[in-house]
């Protein structure tokens, strides 16, 4: 698990996305966005709500995090 540094300097950590999260997502929500946003509410601990009223530069940061973009595996 690491961490993240959101924009109002909280720290969020942040583990990788299981592939029983995404079907988790799949099932409740036919959106990208939406399953996106469940999948880094599970990663993180962080509720919906507070997922929608965040930065969106911060909510990329989760995002690339999360899913290891640009990092091997």
């Amino acid at each position: 698990m690491n961490k993240v540094i959101l924009s109002d300097k909280r720290e969020i950590e942040v583990k990788k996305v299981t592939v029983g999260i995404a079907k988790e997502a799949a099932k409740l929500y036919k959106g990208d966005l939406e399953q996106e946003s469940y999948i880094i509410s599970k990663c993180t601990g962080l509720s919906m709500e507070e997922i929608d009223e965040m930065n969106l530069l911060d909510y990329k940061k989760l995002v690339t995090e999360a899913f290891q973009v640009g990092k091997s595996i």
